[in-house]
């Protein structure tokens, strides 16, 4: 199996969003769904490879997987509960991380309902133990 090279220019740029990551706004940045603050350069172009990385393997399940991470980072957090929707299938994940945007996005109900199929999922794969709350995913921005 080839690994697609866009990926590894992926992992570097994300290495370098987690190292430049601010604290304080400043120029050139944008605020990340933390509440800390990535460098708006690099964050474009991670999402523009990450773009063309599901656009030459739109059936590649983890590819989005990770795009709706880095678009959730970037605080596109309707963007990233689409993306995160399409694979609800291969990545138990991707429900709570689902329920996450919800949440954040104001939508405790819709927020529920998913990890309550994530729950139920849960305990019929047999790991009850990785059951989420609402309270559990909540983003804290302290």
């Amino acid at each position: 199996m080839t690994i697609n090279p866009l990926w590894r220019q992926i992992t570097k740029l994300e290495q370098k969003i987690e190292a430049t990551m601010s604290e304080d706004p400043r120029p050139g940045f944008i605020e990340n769904m933390y509440g800390s603050f990535d460098r708006e350069d690099l964050t474009k172009q991670v999402l523009a490879l990450y773009e063309e990385l599901v656009g030459t393997s739109p059936n590649d399940e983890y590819a989005r997987y990770r795009r709706a991470g880095a678009l959730a980072r970037a605080n596109r957090l309707r963007e990233a509960l689409g993306e995160y929707r399409k694979v609800f299938g291969s990545h138990r994940s991707a429900l709570v991380m689902a329920a996450m945007m919800e949440l954040a996005l104001g939508d405790r109900d819709a927020a529920q309902r998913t990890l309550d199929v994530h729950n139920a999922r849960c305990i019929a794969e047999g790991v009850p133990i990785m059951q989420a709350t609402l309270e559990k995913i909540t983003l804290r921005r302290d």
